[in-house]
């Protein structure tokens, strides 16, 4: 078991939602202290800011074989941990500026990935701590900030870990000011420490503690097999949607072209625009056709209007509009603006919905999750995704570069951390067309992403919105059994599955197809 020491920090449940995602609840272990570890079967244990009596005990406890330390560490352990304190810089440090037009803005400060890393993990992508593609808000390669503000999301100490350990740096200019993760091998066991209380868990980057715990060291012992969010079958997988905040009707151009491409198409309805009937039809058409609708609330008030009543009466009356155009219950929604406080997840779970997706670098930290799944202060038969891929006409570059590099990266980062590829576009209106010069330069550059998706994949897996929620609802009510060194999938008790689609397994350094066992 992974084991989980719940020290009352505010990361700790966000901390746990992760692992719960990675790990499935059947491998993962809360922990109220660690006095009876010895007989709980535990081998891996996660701290969060340990107090130097905590992380003593761990040490001694001869069961744990992997320690994840998040956040600070003692000072009194800086010689068995080899690292020393430098100083944070001065003023306001950590910040990118607001993205021009056609342009993406990041910080100064950089993740920078060492050598140790790409050999222990593949890590080869630096990133800075905050980066945007539009204004303040998006960030298309899809992971949060991490901030310099003492929060949970912010650097925990400007420690420096001897470079033979280190496998982040954060530099400016050139200039270090502090490790960001580090790879220590103690005497009977090993260590990885990351620089935030809350860890990686917004990043593509949270796969370094997927891999340290199921495969390092791959021909060893106390390996946790890794549920993946591709499915059996294929090598990578992308779904996308349109974001009906003005009409629907004008969807039909975009839709067109992906149906002859034989490609899943998704639209997330905002139900003012249904006070025009000329939006029924396509509605209609594209449900029959099998391709998915979603909610996308009833006014697009940001923050769901303010409190949980407003959140509620969006939910409820958005899903009662959709269903009398097309006589089908609506069970997932994408935010407005991808505003997602936890008032309003709270009140989509209590009007019947099985989820949402939204997620965008600005604001609700809590919501921006490397992989899809359960959430904290939510039930598990609500999930959550994140997609802050906004592929806009005012996000293609103009710098006499690949227009759209950005986007291909952030496949290429999908495609590697084995997550789904969610990205969005808008139906233009009479008022605003999204930076998008016309119809056809859109759909060019729409497929110009697909053909780049197909030609760096062998077996990619395109899914409509609801099929890839679907999927995620049941990966989380999966757990992996090892029989005969290999990993099998288990379905809990009584859950009826949503999906055609079983996910892959990582153990041991191999990607191993699902099956689930009769």
């Amino acid at each position: 078991m992974i084991g989980i020491l719940n020290s009352k920090l505010e990361a700790f449940k966000y901390v746990f939602g992760a692992f719960k995602r990675s790990f499935s609840d059947s491998q993962i272990l809360e922990l109220e202290s660690l006095e009876d570890l010895e007989f709980k079967k535990v081998s891996a244990l996660v701290l969060i800011s340990p107090t130097e009596q905590q992380l003593g005990s761990a040490i001694a406890i001869s069961c744990i074989k992997k320690l994840v330390i998040l956040g600070t560490i003692p000072i009194s352990y800086s010689d068995v941990f080899q690292f020393h304190l430098g100083d944070w810089p001065q003023g306001e440090w950590g910040k990118a500026p607001s993205a021009d037009t056609y342009k993406f803005s990041e910080s100064r400060e950089i993740v920078e990935y060492t050598e140790n890393s790409k050999r222990r993990f593949g890590c080869t992508y630096d990133r800075p701590l905050e980066r945007f593609d539009f204004m303040d808000e998006w960030n298309n390669l899809g992971y949060g900030a991490i901030k310099t503000t003492n929060d949970i999301w912010s650097l925990s100490f400007p420690a420096i870990f001897d470079q033979k350990n280190v496998l982040s740096n954060i530099n400016k200019d050139g200039e270090l000011i502090c490790s960001y993760s580090s790879f220590i091998e103690l005497e009977d066991k090993f260590c990885l420490w990351f620089n935030r209380e809350v860890g990686p868990v917004d990043s593509y980057e949270w796969q370094i503690i997927e891999y340290y715990l199921s495969s390092i060291p791959v021909d060893g012992g106390n390996c946790y097999p890794v549920l993946l969010e591709v499915p059996t079958g294929f090598d990578c997988a992308i779904t996308m949607r349109l974001d009906c905040d003005e009409d629907i009707e004008s969807s039909r151009y975009l839709w067109n072209a992906y149906r002859e491409e034989s490609i899943p198409f998704s639209l997330a309805i905002h139900t003012k625009n249904l006070s025009d009937e000329r939006h029924f039809p396509i509605m209609r058409e594209l449900d029959l056709a099998g391709e998915a609708i979603l909610s996308h609330t009833a006014t697009h008030a940001p923050n769901w209007g303010g409190s949980y009543e407003s959140a509620l009466s969006e939910a409820k009356i958005s899903a009662d509009l959709i269903e009398s155009v097309i006589n089908k219950r609506v069970v997932y929604a994408v935010s407005p603006f991808h505003h997602t406080p936890i008032y309003a997840l709270k009140a989509l779970n209590d009007a019947g919905y099985k989820g949402c997706i939204g997620g965008i670098i600005k604001n609700d930290p809590e919501f921006l999750t490397f992989n899809g799944g359960n959430l904290a202060d939510l039930p598990d038969s609500f999930i959550g995704h994140s997609q802050q891929v906004m592929l806009h006409g005012d996000c293609i570059l103009d710098d006499g570069g690949d227009s759209i590099r950005i986007y291909k990266k952030s496949f290429d980062i999908s495609k590697k951390t084995n997550t789904i590829f969610g990205y969005l576009d808008h139906p233009f209106s009479d008022r605003y067309q999204y930076g998008w010069e016309s119809e056809k330069q859109r759909k060019d550059v729409h497929f110009e992403l697909i053909d780049y998706i197909r030609s760096n994949s062998n077996t990619p897996c395109f899914m409509n919105e609801v099929d890839a929620m679907n999927f995620l609802q049941d990966k989380e009510k999966l757990y992996p059994i090892i029989a005969n060194g290999v990993p099998t999938l288990a379905l809990k008790k009584g859950y009826i599955r949503q999906s055609l689609f079983i996910p892959k397994v990582m153990y041991k350094g191999v990607v191993f197809d699902g099956a689930i066992r009769d």
